[in-house]
C-alpha cells in the first residue's frame, strides 16, 4: 500500500523558535536575579531624591512656576537587558507561530511558542510586582513624613 502522508517538514523555524525562547528565558531570569547590573544608587538616597523633588513640584506648583520639561530616560545595560528579554520573546512566539504554519512537528512549534510567552510573562510579573512594591515604600515614606511634620 502507498504512503499518502506528506512528509514532515524539517523543524527549522520551530528549532529557531525554541533557542530564541530559551535565551529570552535565561536573559530575563538572569537579569532578576543578578541584576541590576549598571551601578545604583541606595535605596536611601533614592528615596530621599523622590522626597525632595516631589516637595520641589509642590512648591513650583503653588507659587504657579512651570514644571521643567521630562527628560528622556538613559539606556543603561539593565534597560537594554529588558528590551532584549522581550524582543526574543516575541521573536520566539513568531518563530513558533511560523513553524504550526509551516506544519512542523507540533511539539517543538509549542515549546517555542510556550519559551516566548513564559519568557514575556516572567518579564512583565516581575517588573509589576517590583512597581507595587516601589509604590508602598513610597507611599510609607510619604505618610510618615506626613506624620514627622504634621501635615498629614
Amino acid at each position: 500500500m502507498p504512503d499518502d502522508t506528506l512528509p514532515a517538514a524539517p523543524a527549522r523555524a520551530g528549532t529557531l523558535g525554541f533557542a530564541l525562547g530559551g535565551a529570552a528565558l535565561l536573559v530575563v531570569l538572569v537579569t532578576f536575579v543578578a541584576g541590576p547590573f549598571a551601578p545604583q544608587h541606595s535605596v536611601g538616597v533614592s528615596l530621599g531624591e523622590i522626597a525632595a523633588e516631589a516637595g520641589k513640584a509642590t512648591l513650583r506648583n503653588w507659587i504657579g512656576v512651570e514644571q521643567p520639561a521630562p527628560q528622556a530616560a538613559p539606556w543603561t545595560i539593565d534597560r537594554v537587558l529588558w528590551v532584549l528579554g522581550i524582543t526574543l520573546g516575541i521573536a520566539s512566539i513568531l518563530c513558533g507561530g511560523a513553524a504550526f504554519a509551516r506544519r512542523e512537528p507540533r511539539s517543538i512549534a509549542a515549546w517555542a511558542t510556550g519559551l516566548g510567552i513564559a519568557a514575556i510573562t516572567v518579564q512583565f510579573l516581575t517588573s509589576a510586582l517590583m512597581i507595587i512594591l516601589g509604590v508602598i515604600v513610597v507611599c510609607a515614606l510619604i505618610y510618615t513624613l506626613g506624620d514627622v511634620l504634621s501635615i498629614g
